[in-house]
């Protein structure tokens, strides 16, 4: 973990550092330097965030023993993984680490350290905080599917739970550090800079550099992040299988609004009957259109590597 004395690599073997993670964790160890800093990193599934979740509680616990942590995902048990992963981490380098777990009342989602105040309290979105004062607080992927992302009961849940259970339980001075996949434009991240703009300091790292000139990682207009998988992952491959609205959330970290951004959904009307005859030949003619667009995106090169080619025709009747 960049700036910490804590290696990624120690705890998971087969880790690659690639440029994204460097930049991820020195994100991550400001964050815990400042008083309340408020982090949000926003990242493709599967390259991972979850490991640098787990390396940075590890780091702090061993620095400071006295670090009360609390760690939420979207539900209890992959939390709880969070927290037995951190234990292991922990019992097996003991040695060089310096820091052993408390025996006794340990648990899987509730542990401390020995003779110190420290440790591990696991949680999924949505459950109780009560009697857990936290230093740090680490939510990873509090958002576990499409459905979830697309419910506004969910998304109205996290943000609750978030200000009554997290924001009560926080120590003076601690630090929130929000990892996350994003999915909606209304998940907890973007609520969050919507609802306290200058608070958060917003990480975005997209899989395809779309601004050279914001890229946390210097890229040039059009290329691909280095994955922290082993052999890699073909991002066209990726791109052309989930589509646009999944590749910008999910890979790019621009979720677009459910009725789209440019064109909503209630400035069209619908129809029953076919607006087009079927000729003999199987082609389809509209007629009595006052006005034809016809937008064209092409390729000419020919290679794997281009883009499709994309054609649409729009027609305008009457001026409704």
């Amino acid at each position: 973990l960049a700036g910490t004395g804590v290696s990624a690599n120690a705890l998971h073997p087969g880790t690659v550092a690639t440029p994204a993670l460097e930049a991820a964790s020195l994100a991550m160890a400001d964050a815990v330097r400042r008083r309340d800093g408020r982090l949000i990193i926003s990242f493709p599934p599967q390259e991972g965030k979850s490991t640098l979740a787990d390396s940075l509680c590890v780091q702090q616990l061993a620095t400071n023993p006295d670090t009360r942590i609390l760690i939420a995902s979207y539900g209890q048990d992959l939390a709880q993984e969070h927290g037995e992963m951190i234990r292991k981490h922990i019992t097996d380098n003991s040695s060089w680490l310096g820091i052993t777990i408390r025996r006794g009342k340990a648990s899987a989602t509730n542990w401390r350290l020995t003779n110190h105040r420290g440790g591990v309290y696991s949680v999924g979105i949505g459950g109780g905080t009560a009697g857990h004062p936290a230093d740090l607080v680490i939510i990873d992927d509090p958002v576990k599917s499409r459905d979830e992302a697309d419910s506004e009961v969910y998304r109205k849940r996290a943000w609750q739970w978030y200000l009554n259970d997290i924001v009560t339980r926080l120590s003076p001075g601690a630090a929130v550090i929000l990892i996350q996949t994003r999915w909606h434009e209304k998940d907890l991240a973007g609520w969050l800079l919507e609802e306290q703009p200058g608070r958060w300091r917003n990480l975005r790292i997209p899989a395809q550099c779309d601004d050279p000139a914001t890229d946390p990682l210097g890229r040039q207009l059009g290329e691909y992040m280095a994955s922290a998988r082993e052999g890699g992952r073909d991002w066209e491959d990726i791109k052309t299988q989930v589509g646009s609205r999944a590749w910008n959330a999910l890979y790019q970290g621009r979720p677009s609004p459910d009725e789209g951004g440019l064109v909503k959904r209630d400035w069209w009307d619908r129809y029953a009957v076919p607006l087009w005859e079927v000729r003999d030949d199987g082609t389809h003619w509209v007629s009595g259109m006052d006005e034809v667009l016809i937008s064209a995106d092409l390729t000419f090169k020919g290679t794997e590597s281009s883009d499709r080619v994309a054609l649409g025709v729009f027609g305008r009747r009457g001026t409704e």
